[in-house]
């Protein structure tokens, strides 16, 4: 069974603003973020089972694009997109969004 979000509109005005504020909030988000495809989400779950390193190409919001050699460690889903959770080789932990990948 899947599990539906159900908003309420019924309630006092001010409760509804905040709910449809929500809405737009959700909406804007997901307008900016491009899903990933299959191929991509895939190898990099194989990757994390594997724990093997991998080159990676993204880009950064400052625009800069950056390159090297990582450690998938997780992929987490949230209402912004998809995300990467990956080490490098000097051990830093960073996370980017998936459509953040080249």
């Amino acid at each position: 069974m899947h599990r539906r979000h159900c908003w309420n509109f019924s309630s006092s005005p001010d409760q509804s603003l905040n709910h449809i504020g929500s809405l737009q909030k959700y909406f804007r988000i997901m307008v900016h973020y491009t899903p990933v495809s299959c191929a991509l989400h895939s190898e990099l779950e194989l990757a994390i089972l594997r724990k093997s390193p991998r080159l990676l190409k993204w880009v950064l919001e400052s625009g800069e694009v950056r390159e090297e050699t990582i450690t998938p460690v997780d992929l987490i889903t949230r209402i912004e997109g998809e995300f990467l959770l990956f080490n490098t080789a000097q051990q830093e932990r960073l996370e980017i969004r998936l459509d953040q990948i080249y």
